[in-house]
This record gives C-alpha cells, structure tokens and sequence, in this order.
C-alpha cells in the first residue's frame, strides 16, 4: 500500500530533480557540473539495469520500493555518485573497454552477414558508436564514422545514415515514408520536388 507513495518520491528525488538541475546545467553551459551530473546518470543506469536484472529476487525483500528510495536518494547527495563512479563504474570500464567494443564489433560483423535487417543492425551500431570518442585504431567492425569534434551532430547524422537534417519535418515524414515504402516495396507517395508519383 506504500509502494506509490515511495516510487512518487522516488520518482521526484532521483529522476525530476537530477534531470532539472542536468537541463539547468547544459543551459549554463557549465561544464563542471554537467559532468558531475552525468556520472550521476550513468551510475542511476548502472543501478536501475541491476535492478531490472535482479527484480524477481528484490520481488521478495520486504519493503523493497522504499530501499530503491534511500539508495537512489543516497545517490543524488553531492559527491556520492563521483565517488561510486570512480571507484568501480570508470575502474570497470578501464579494465574492459577492448572486450566492450570487441563485443560490439562481433555483434556488428554478425548483423553485416545476416542479410536484410542485419544490415539495418549494423548500420545503428555504426551510428551510435558515431558519437563515442573511440579507442586508437578501435571501433566497430567496418565502422566509417568518425565523428569530428565541433561538427553538428544532426549534420553527421545526416550525412552517415542518409537521415534528413533536424529541423525539417517534412525531411522526416519523407524519409520515414520512404524507409517504409521500402521495407514492403512500394515507393514513397511524393519524390524529392514534393509531386507526386504516378
């Protein structure tokens, strides 16, 4: 009977605040405490993911909601998520990042050999390691991208994954149109100077 009383505490202690005071921070542009802020998030991801992975046995800890409180409120207190970032999150990373991108890399290999939706696979891994800084002479298997620091990210999206720029809705309903025209073999309803096709 508890339980909502706890996850709409939990909610506001470690989901709308941290995400207020990391939109607060991105717009003072200061880069301090957006850091701070992002080790908070990906040591609420490395939490939340452990807790997903264990919650048929947390089903049975009594008053398990109102602890997932008090760990995530013990989280957001100043300093505490550098510290469990540093000491075992960034620790772990350093000793395992060959076999995380080895991993990706196999994973991305196997989806280019798989055929028609493997390729769409690979192709979102290659975007998405796009946008992390890679090790020397690492990345994905077959990876083109290289994303230049500085550069807009919208306009390497575009250019590496034929997406449309952000900013042009009608770009997006287009090549939505299109990507799915394409999936079930159909053209999409207007070509590129907005007539349409007969």
């Amino acid at each position: 009977m508890l339980d909502p009383v706890a996850n709409l505490i939990y909610l506001m202690i470690a989901v709308l605040y941290p995400l207020y005071a990391s939109w607060k921070c991105l717009n003072k542009n200061d880069p301090n405490l957006s850091l701070y802020w992002l080790r908070y998030w990906i040591v609420f991801a490395v939490v939340r993911e452990a807790e997903s992975i264990f919650a048929n046995v947390f089903y049975f800890v009594p008053f398990y909601s109102w602890l997932s409180l008090l760990v995530h409120g013990y989280l957001v207190l100043p300093g505490i998520s550098t510290q469990v970032y540093n000491n075992f999150i960034d620790d772990f990373f350093d000793r395992h990042m060959n076999e995380v991108e080895d991993f990706f890399a196999r994973i991305q290999a196997r989806a280019r050999e798989s055929g028609f939706a493997g390729q769409y696979v690979a192709k979102l891994i290659d975007l998405l390691f796009a946008v992390i800084p890679q090790s020397e002479g690492r990345g994905p298997a077959g990876s083109t991208s290289s994303y230049a620091e500085g550069s807009s990210m919208s306009s390497y999206l575009s250019k590496a994954g034929n997406l449309p720029v952000i900013g042009n809705p009608a770009a997006y309903t287009e090549y939505i149109g299109g990507a799915l025209g394409s999936l079930w073999g159909s053209k999409p309803a207007n070509d590129a100077d907005g007539k349409k096709n007969e």
